[in-house]
């Protein structure tokens, strides 16, 4: 299994990676589909995106330090015309177009959600994707 599907609203079916014929060119990041706020935010959003080829394997890696690596590579590999997450995880260097979402910036303005490791995310990577996004 490829591990790529294509989201047609609520019938998502294999995408064979070689398979060009119905690909929008919108690469996205599938592995925050859940029963939760970004869960329901993420399915929402990508069932709505016809043609996209959804990645949704990998789950380890969402949230660790490789995971912006593991992003790049993907998007290398598959070139689409566009890359989307529904988190908050974006390239580090790509040169493909990308939308990412940023949400529960409550750590930037209350010191009690702050920590370092939060705050060197922000800076490091969050904040620079801002103006390349």
């Amino acid at each position: 299994m490829s591990g790529i599907k294509e989201d047609r609203c609520e019938n998502p079916i294999e995408n064979p990676v070689g398979s060009e014929a119905d690909f929008s060119g919108v690469l996205c990041d599938g592995r925050w589909k859940g029963a939760h706020k970004i869960g329901r935010f993420s399915s929402e959003v990508l069932s709505g995106i016809p043609g996209a080829r959804v990645f949704d394997w990998g789950k380890p890696l969402l949230l660790s330090p490789a995971d912006p690596f593991w992003i790049e590579w993907q998007i290398a590999r598959y070139h689409p015309r566009v890359y989307f997450t529904p988190g908050f995880n974006p390239p580090l260097t790509t040169r493909c177009p990308f939308v990412v979402t940023f949400y529960d910036m409550i750590h930037l303005k209350i010191p009690e959600e702050r920590s370092l490791v939060k705050q060197v995310y922000y800076e490091a990577i969050l904040k620079p994707a801002q103006t390349r996004a």
